[in-house]
């Protein structure tokens, strides 16, 4: 209910279980008795608009949130993009562009004691129109210690899994072009030489091509622009998924609410709470004569 001050004509909004109780103005503590209890019945605390407008917005945000998780899971790259293969890209879509870093990763289909391995030379080289030998290149090695060469210390055998990062040339004119990189590499291992034997260093040369077409810059800007819209899309589903728990979580204390009642035992200024859309009065401890609590008001 709503009860105007007639002193400030202040608006103060009380539960209808205060009905019948004096209470103290919000703005200006003048004493005011409300009126009874209206004779028809109170809406459930689901139908009372604090509830509906929580009910809503947590609604709003929960759509947002499977929408954004749909866009996320669905989401494809532009069409007419050339974008890698899954034997380059790892299964993530991706771009070659020249003066970009290209990583590429492949079993050498062998297997050595631990995966333990070493990178004795290599030579990668870029062919189009012509071929170029490409000098930036990074490997990744396993180094062994000398314990796994000792009878009973070799470590399980493990494939061997190079990767090399390969820089490609800063070169306008490699847009639009097919290309091939084709890596050869000179492989040392820890294994035995037959079955059951002696683990000692083995040497194995090893080669693999890739073929692709290296991204234009409009092509490039393009999926840039895809990637931004899924860091978005990935923001919002935490966003909102942070917010429906907030919501979740703060709706309750945020329906508390707090009164200046005058006590029915003792007419002394007490304060009591109830909560937005209850039918429970919590008045608080009044010290009146033998210092007995006032129990709560039910509506």
């Amino acid at each position: 209910m709503i009860v105007i001050c007639p002193s400030c004509a202040a608006s103060n909004s009380c539960p209808d279980a205060a009905a019948g109780l004096t209470i103290c103005c919000r703005k200006c503590k003048t004493q005011v008795t409300l009126p009874e209890a209206p004779a028809t019945a109170a809406p459930p605390w689901y139908a009372t608009r604090y509830w509906l407008a929580v009910m809503a917005v947590e609604l709003l945000v929960v759509v947002g949130l499977v929408a954004c998780i749909l866009l996320y899971a669905r989401g494809e790259p532009p069409a007419g993009l050339p974008l890698l293969g899954a034997d380059v890209a790892g299964g993530a879509p991706r771009l070659a562009a020249p003066g970009e870093f290209l990583t590429l990763t492949w079993d050498a289909g062998q297997e050595s004691a631990g995966g333990y391995f070493i990178i004795e030379g290599q030579r990668v080289a870029l062919s189009g129109s012509g071929e170029l030998e490409l000098p930036d290149v990074t490997v990744r090695q396993a180094r062994w210690s000398h314990e796994v060469f000792e009878p009973g210390q070799a470590p399980p055998p493990r494939p061997i899994v190079l990767e090399f990062q390969v820089l490609l040339p800063d070169d306008p004119a490699l847009a639009a072009q097919a290309v091939t990189l084709r890596i050869a590499a000179n492989l040392e291992y820890p294994g035995p030489s037959s079955p059951g034997g002696p683990v000692t260093v083995q040497r194995r040369a090893v080669a693999r091509d890739w073929s692709f077409t290296v991204a234009t810059p409009r092509q490039r800007a393009r999926f840039a622009g895809y990637l931004r819209a899924r860091t978005f899309l990935g923001v919002g589903v935490v966003a909102c998924a942070a917010l429906a728990l907030a919501i979740g979580l703060a709706a309750v204390p945020l329906a508390r609410r707090h009164l200046s009642v005058q006590c029915p035992k003792c007419s002394r200024i007490t304060i009591c709470t109830y909560y937005l859309g209850g039918t429970k009065l919590h008045v608080s401890a009044c010290p009146h004569k033998d210092s007995r609590p006032v129990g709560s008001h039910r509506g």
